[in-house]
């Protein structure tokens, strides 16, 4: 009797070991093939029949993989739905709050507008028509036109510009590589650009010259010019703008002045040149017949012997565009900050 009683005691605890036993035997084994794979078996041996819940196929791997990281250890878990310890409790979370797990769009409008943020910082001239009038040519005519539209006044539609005092280049050679410059880089950021000649010998008047800016619809007009005179000892930047003798747009005459502003002060601070200020002007065609916001940059005095040399050098034509170039971004910031 006592030994019987003894057993009985026995009987729980045997029952224990012999369930841990089948369970470690069980993870040996890899999980049951799963759909149509094959077993991994030895060959001629039944795969164990286990059960397939997802606590007990992530141990099983676990168990496969041996000593885990806590990372490999969530990553399992997170293949089989089981929730970490560290995952606040499912009763906690708002389940009416869409996340951006389960709401993609967020993520993609997120994504979409850094995308265009980063756009518009590296292209932030994207959508703007800029002319740029490379002054004078190399041939010449003598007809005059109208000052003005419906004005009796007559100018000439055609000059031949200054010529270098050491250099002998002259003033429509130089205009035209600051102009193709300007144009490459002002392309780089987004801009489009449109050019009122492209060749030396391209005999475009005043008055065509503006109307091709005024036909591209640009945004605004920039004429590229040198200056001279007599006195050799004269040397700097100025900027021209239009007078409102004949032009009556108020709000284009104020673009332009904002837009001459801008130029002068950033071409001088690129090129440590002397500025000469800004000039209001009533008498310059292309000026009178333009319909949209201009500007004309006198980038230094071609009968100076320094200033003519610094013109024809690359790296100052290169200064001289990067002044104009933070003149327009400045231009467009105000413009846009005012809006």
């Amino acid at each position: 009797m006592k030994g019987d009683q003894n057993l009985k005691h026995l009987a729980p605890l045997v029952c224990i070991i012999s369930m841990f036993l089948f369970l470690s035997a069980c993870s040996a084994y890899p999980a049951p093939p799963q759909n149509g794979q094959p077993s991994n078996a030895p060959q001629g041996q039944a795969s164990p029949v286990v059960s397939s819940g997802p606590r007990t196929l992530a141990h099983q791997e676990l168990s496969s993989i041996g000593l885990a990281s806590k990372s490999t250890q969530q990553k399992v878990l997170t293949k089989y739905a089981i929730p970490s310890t560290n995952d606040p409790p499912e009763d906690s979370i708002d389940k009416n709050t869409p996340s951006s797990d389960t709401n993609p769009s967020n993520t993609t409008a997120s994504a979409l507008t850094m995308q265009a943020k980063s756009s518009k910082t590296q292209r932030p001239l994207e959508g703007r028509v800029i002319c740029l009038d490379p002054g004078h040519q190399s041939k010449m005519s003598k007809a005059k036109v109208p000052i003005a539209p419906n004005a009796t006044t007559m100018m000439p539609d055609y000059a031949i510009g200054t010529r270098g005092i050491k250099s002998r280049v002259f003033e429509y050679t130089i205009t035209l590589k600051v102009a193709k410059i300007l144009e490459q880089e002002l392309t780089k950021l987004g801009a489009k650009v449109v050019l009122t000649r492209q060749k030396e010998d391209e005999l475009v008047g005043s008055i065509k010259r503006a109307e091709i800016a005024n036909d591209a619809k640009a945004d605004i007009f920039i004429r590229i010019h040198c200056d001279g005179l007599d006195d050799s000892t004269v040397h700097g930047v100025s900027v021209l703008y239009p007078g409102d003798k004949y032009i009556k747009d108020k709000a284009m005459l104020e673009k332009s002045l904002a837009l001459s502003q801008a130029l002068l002060k950033n071409t001088v601070s690129a090129t440590k040149a002397k500025s000469r200020g800004l000039s209001k002007r009533n008498d310059l065609v292309g000026f009178n017949y333009s319909k949209v916001p201009c500007t004309l940059i006198e980038m230094g005095f071609m009968t100076n012997k320094d200033e003519d040399l610094k013109l024809n050098s690359e790296d100052y034509q290169k200064k001289l565009v990067q002044g104009m170039v933070n003149g327009i971004l400045e231009y467009y910031k105000a413009l846009t900050e005012k809006k």
